[in-house]
């Protein structure tokens, strides 16, 4: 199956999820939430900066901070 590779998908995710978790009960399933709705954010960002780097046509810039995908 192709991966998704649209930013504005991501962002929906996060959006629903942190929705899940202020909805949630269990404090522990609401912080697993946010968590996974912080991935989803990083994901969107990295995709926004993937297409703004193809837009510009910069390729050669180095990544610096390679632990944050």
């Amino acid at each position: 199956m192709e991966e998704i590779r649209d930013a504005i998908y991501y962002e929906q995710l996060a959006r629903y999820a942190r929705q899940l978790a202020t909805r949630h009960e269990d404090a522990l399933a609401a912080r697993h939430l946010r968590e996974t709705a912080l991935k989803h954010e990083r994901k969107a960002r990295k995709l926004r900066r993937a297409e703004a780097r193809s837009a510009d046509g910069n390729h050669s810039r180095v990544r610096w901070a390679f632990w944050r995908d």
